[in-house]
């Protein structure tokens, strides 16, 4: 059996603003692979450390990922959703109130879900 290992998920404040490093994204987002963040880092041409606000839409790209799948449910088409305008009204096509999981996002970072994670 693998020995567990404590992670820690940096976070620190540059200029008042809580700043993020991708493996504490990967925690707030539950992304197992870091492949797949940095994917999602290069669609939007995010760099780390992230602020809040690229932290919430990764949080985004990621739930539209996963409410389906197919060229619907692919990046491209998230960002051109996101691009018209139309992202919200597809997430209430599907069900997904965008304003409730940003709110449970915010909460697991004020509650700092992402620091001093165990991994194997």
């Amino acid at each position: 059996m693998p020995r567990l290992r404590t992670i820690w998920a940096k976070t620190w404040n540059r200029e008042c603003e809580k700043v993020f490093t991708k493996l504490a994204v990967r925690k707030l987002l539950n992304i197992k692979s870091r492949d797949t963040i940095n994917d999602h880092c290069l669609y939007f041409g995010y760099e780390a450390p992230f602020g809040e606000e690229q932290v919430e839409q990764l949080f985004l790209m990621n739930l539209w990922l996963r409410a389906g799948y197919g060229a619907k449910h692919g990046r491209s088409n998230f960002l051109r959703l996101k691009r018209l305008g139309k992202l919200d009204s597809e997430f209430q096509k599907l069900g997904i109130s965008v304003e409730e999981e940003l709110k449970k996002l915010r909460e697991r970072i004020a509650n700092g879900d992402h620091i001093n994670c165990r991994t194997s």
